[in-house]
């Protein structure tokens, strides 16, 4: 994964304090819905100041991944179009690196791999087991292996996933 993608943990530091008059969110592990889904019917809103320190890692945007470090470990979510995110605890942003954005793989064929079998097994993998949390720290999201099809079947694949996927983002955010 790190081959292909740029992969940013979270700002470990205390919750911010909620701002209900701001419209800036910390995305947090309750909002990551199955199927690599972003529930906003409950947001945690910060202030801008919060915001800026959360985001100084990276600011979440449209077709960003996140993968939760604990409690529903391995769960991911992409980010959806219209929204930008400060990363919240316990999460672990991807960005696809630009020279495989354009060439061989994107959010969607990622986000879908994230959801195979294949990846249970790898996060499984990679998660230290521990007796009160396990985790799937930073270092473990790095190593986890992604396979990168050829050129001509991930075109064949974006024909049919990257409307499909559109689609499915635009019902679940009405």
């Amino acid at each position: 994964l790190n081959d292909v993608a740029d992969i940013k943990d979270c700002l470990h530091s205390k919750k911010p304090d909620e701002n209900l008059t701001s419209e800036k969110v910390l995305l947090e592990v309750s909002n990551i819905k199955n199927h690599g889904l972003i529930n906003l019917d409950e947001t945690y809103n910060i202030s801008l100041e919060d915001y800026k320190k959360w985001t100084s890692n990276i600011e979440l945007k449209k077709d960003d991944l996140v993968i939760t470090n604990a409690g529903r470990v391995g769960a991911v979510g992409k980010i959806p179009f219209g929204w930008n995110f400060a990363t919240g605890r316990n999460m672990t942003a991807v960005r696809i690196k630009d020279g495989y954005l354009k060439n061989e793989i994107n959010a969607t064929y990622l986000l879908n791999y994230f959801l195979s079998e294949f990846m249970h097994k790898e996060t499984y993998l990679n998660t230290d087991l521990s007796t009160v949390l396990d985790t799937l720290n930073v270092k473990g999201i790095r190593k986890i292996k992604v396979l990168v099809p050829e050129k001509k079947y991930m075109k064949l694949y974006n024909n049919i996933a990257l409307p499909l996927r559109d689609l499915i983002e635009l019902k679940n955010n009405y």
